[in-house]
């Protein structure tokens, strides 16, 4: 995934640029200060510029490897997962087996596929695929490791390499981490103590999630969640885009950079404290704007519950459902 994220870098860079047009718009130092900042967070300090005509070093400053990762900009799906080499690779199509062993966790890397989790018969787990690449599965330290590249050269012929692993019902594991590079990835009524799910230009989805700390990370792609019950949440979003709908009765940490970040959560504002914080992206909580240049906001409730929203250039809301 790391070749991927440098093209996040890059067409973050070109976002930036077209934006110096509000930042030369922006007639006060507070303004352009802000949108300086915004640049350096969102390129990792790489692009640097200075809106000050005053100051003889006015101008942007960008890193040179920012041009050195230009010829690195392909995201290569057959790349982006490490197998064990302790254990066989098959390919092709694999018809349904049990996996053997005592399993408390789950952790999956998909480098371009359609992956279904769907409910067993049994106390067992079973796997099946059809038109994978490179495909990995086995069990270790209580752990289920399930790996996999495509043969698909394009994204559109992603579809064609299927996985589908068969979980016991009602199955809570300790922990779950999910990483999916491109494709498409299903997990109805995923339960975990924790659960970590990242996406780079895929999709997760996931059904009635009941998880007590979950930390979502996005890159360009999307994860949505649906009647989810989570205790504490941290979500991260690049240029992608997060959306959830459900119950948290714990904190929430919630970070986007430039891309689109949306919370339905059941209950009212009053159940949480706020820290909110932004600079040229929107954010809105229950209705009420915050947006605007250098936004620092905090909101005491009285609350046992504490809600931190930061909203670079992209989009934040935040709805309640009674």
């Amino acid at each position: 995934m790391k070749k991927f994220m440098k093209v996040c870098a890059i067409i973050a860079l070109i976002l930036v640029l077209v934006g110096l047009a509000l930042g030369i718009a922006g007639s006060t130092a507070k303004g352009r200060n802000t949108i300086s900042e915004v640049v350096e967070n969102v390129t990792g300090g790489r692009v640097r510029i200075n809106l000050n005509p005053t100051d003889r070093n006015w101008g942007i400053a960008i890193g040179d490897d920012i041009f050195d990762s230009l010829d690195e900009v392909n995201y290569d799906i057959k790349d982006s997962v490490s197998f064990d080499s302790n254990y066989p690779v098959l390919s092709g199509d694999i018809d349904k087996y049990s996996l053997e062993g005592t399993v408390a966790n789950l952790e999956i890397e998909a480098g371009g596929c359609s992956f279904r989790v769907k409910e067993s018969e049994d106390d067992s787990f079973y796997v099946e695929a059809k038109g994978v690449g490179k495909f990995q599965t086995y069990v270790e330290n209580e752990t289920l490791y399930m790996k996999t590249t495509t043969v698909a050269r394009q994204w559109s012929e992603i579809s064609g390499s299927k996985i589908t692993l068969y979980v016991p019902a009602n199955r809570n594991f300790g922990e779950i981490k999910i990483n999916l590079g491109a494709g498409v990835l299903e997990f109805p009524n995923l339960r975990a103590e924790n659960a970590a799910l990242e996406v780079g230009a895929g999709q997760i989805e996931a059904d009635g999630a009941e998880v007590q700390r979950l930390e979502i990370n996005v890159g360009m792609g999307q994860i949505q969640l649906t009647d989810m019950n989570v205790t504490d949440l941290t979500a991260e979003v690049g240029m992608g885009e997060f959306v959830a709908k459900g119950a948290v009765s714990g904190n929430v940490d919630a970070e986007c950079s430039m891309g689109n970040l949306e919370l339905r959560i059941a209950g009212k504002q009053e159940d949480f404290n706020y820290e909110l914080s932004g600079a040229m992206g929107n954010l809105t909580l229950d209705g009420k704007s915050y947006s605007g240049f250098s936004q620092e906001k905090s909101i005491d409730n009285g609350a046992a519950k504490k809600m931190e929203l930061d909203c670079s250039m992209g989009n934040v809301t935040v709805k309640f459902e009674k």
